[in-house]
């Protein structure tokens, strides 16, 4: 299941399990209680195989958003793969892009919200 990879959650104690676990007694955390974190791992994504190879992985509320998304993943994978040296195709072939109209991450009280573009190269990161 997915985790990111190379960045420290403030959520995790230093045994690398999640507070809101950690500090409870034998019960996992309640949604009422404050301290219990989002689960994006549960996410429904679509796989989307581009001609290059390259495979996106899409919420399907994306297409339904931004219809025009596939062209212009389509045109912008197929720039890069032109810009970079042919050995690092096989690279960007097996590295999944995940697309996502929204997300948030941390507790369910007090989510974080992203709005910007990142990347992950790791599938882990969902339950972080």
């Amino acid at each position: 299941m997915p985790v990111r990879q190379g960045v420290r959650s403030p959520y995790l104690t230093s045994s690398g399990v999640p507070k809101a676990v950690a500090t409870a007694s034998s019960s996992p955390p309640r949604d009422d209680d404050g301290t219990a974190l989002i689960d994006n791992s549960r996410n429904i994504y679509l796989k989307v195989r581009l001609h290059y190879g390259v495979i996106l992985m899409c919420r399907p509320e994306v297409f339904w958003l931004c219809p025009q998304v596939l062209q212009v993943l389509y045109s912008d994978v197929g720039e890069i793969l032109a810009l970079l040296p042919p050995s690092l195709r096989p690279l960007l072939q097996r590295t999944r892009i995940f697309v996502n109209h929204e997300y948030a991450y941390g507790l369910k009280s007090k989510p974080h919200r992203v709005q910007h573009t990142t990347a992950h190269h790791h599938h882990e990161w969902l339950l972080w």
